[in-house]
């Protein structure tokens, strides 16, 4: 997931000091792009979440998923903690994420049919630090995301090109059957 949440912008965001939002971040991965310093969405929410007082919900939460909403790179390498991430979400968020998941299964065997097996679970596993996936499951706004099933093969497939490391990516794009791939 890119580096697009400003780390000036979650104070104001949620009405606290610049004190206690250097708190609720402190040890996150930043990057740092001219004169500002950048997080990503899916390593704040938990953060925030663990050591704010009233944790991170509702209205709060949704200013800060509107100041991250910056034009959403798709070929961005997906990186993060996925597990800390999911651990942190409520019973409704974890009920937007598996809908989420099976609609990206059925894209991908959509856009790879025969050789979505290929595909290893934990791309899956993953697909919640997807920034439109990460957009859809803290707000429930599926605007990001596709409106029928059958349009998220286009978007399956730039997550899994975006996540899949260089060797799936080679099984995908060869011109060998899955039958070779059973003898190698």
């Amino acid at each position: 997931m890119a580096y697009t949440l400003a780390f000036g912008a979650i104070a104001p965001a949620l009405h606290a000091t610049e004190v206690s939002a250097s708190n609720w971040t402190r040890g996150l991965p930043r990057r740092r792009r001219a004169r500002f310093t950048y997080l990503r969405l899916a390593d704040v929410v938990p953060a925030i979440r663990a050591k704010r007082r009233y944790g991170l919900h509702g209205e709060d939460l949704k200013r800060l998923v509107a100041l991250d909403d910056e034009a959403i790179d798709l070929t961005a390498p997906i990186e993060g903690d996925a597990a800390r991430f999911v651990a942190c979400l409520s019973r409704d968020e974890r009920d937007r994420l598996a809908h989420a998941r099976d609609r990206f299964r059925r894209g991908v065997v959509q856009a790879f049919f025969d050789r979505s097996h290929l595909i290893p679970a934990e791309t899956f596993d993953r697909l919640c630090l997807f920034p439109p996936v990460t957009r859809y499951v803290l707000t429930g706004d599926p605007s990001h995301l596709p409106f029928h099933a059958s349009d998220y093969a286009e978007l399956a497939a730039s997550y899994v090109l975006a996540s899949a490391d260089a060797a799936t990516i080679r099984k995908l794009s060869s011109n060998q059957t899955n039958r070779e791939y059973e003898h190698v």
